[in-house]
């Protein structure tokens, strides 16, 4: 048990609150050649038909596949026809599935445009492990937690955030930036100050 407030806790609904769970955020614009919609990836494998042609799609290199199919004329108007039932991971990680073209087209108006600013915060990166220490709000500890990915992130703002749990950092902890550079913090000032400036650094490439 501790008196008073801690240093590290992350206050519930702070900025900092709000910028790691915007960096935490599931970025969906790697596979917009299939969605067209940067705040849900489809969850492979799918099927489609590119041009005319029955294709698998396994992994993520094979956009690849998709982009040369598109590219091998320029003559042409290029379709690409996802074969449904499909599932959509969404940006807090839930998953839904789609029947037809029509859902998908629904979910994805839920979706900024083109390079339009979204939630997430592409341009920095937590590197993990994290170790978090989890106290009950009369401040008793529950438990250390390790983070080990963006969504162990996102559901630990998520109970934050409703009240549920204190939760203190354990630093320092290191931020990956757009440009492959590493900066560590020691604080709960620095990491919101090394968020909050990457920012709008990088090229989402949300298109």
């Amino acid at each position: 048990v501790f008196i008073g407030e801690d240093p590290r806790a992350i206050q519930a609904n702070s900025t900092l609150a709000t910028l790691l769970q915007r960096t935490s955020l599931f970025d969906g614009s790697a596979d917009n050649i299939l969605d067209n919609a940067s705040c849900i990836t489809l969850k492979l494998p799918v099927s489609a038909t590119v041009n005319g042609q029955q294709v698998v799609i396994n992994t993520p290199e094979d956009f690849l596949v998709v982009e040369a199919i598109f590219d091998a004329s320029n003559d042409d108007t290029d379709t690409l026809v996802l074969d449904f039932p499909i599932t959509a991971i969404q940006a807090d990680f839930t998953e839904v599935v789609l029947a037809d073209a029509n859902a998908l087209a629904a979910l994805a108006q839920g979706c900024g445009g083109e390079n339009q600013p979204d939630d997430d915060l592409e341009c920095a990166d937590i590197l993990y492990p994290v170790s978090v220490s989890i106290f009950s709000p009369s401040q008793e500890l529950i438990d250390v937690e390790i983070l080990e990915d963006d969504e162990d992130l996102y559901d630990l703002i998520e109970d934050l955030n409703e009240g549920d749990i204190i939760a203190t950092i354990q630093f320092p902890v290191t931020v990956l930036l757009a440009d492959g550079s590493r900066v560590d913090a020691g604080n709960l000032e620095q990491l919101e100050a090394i968020l909050q400036s990457a920012a709008g650094t990088c090229d989402e490439d949300d298109d």
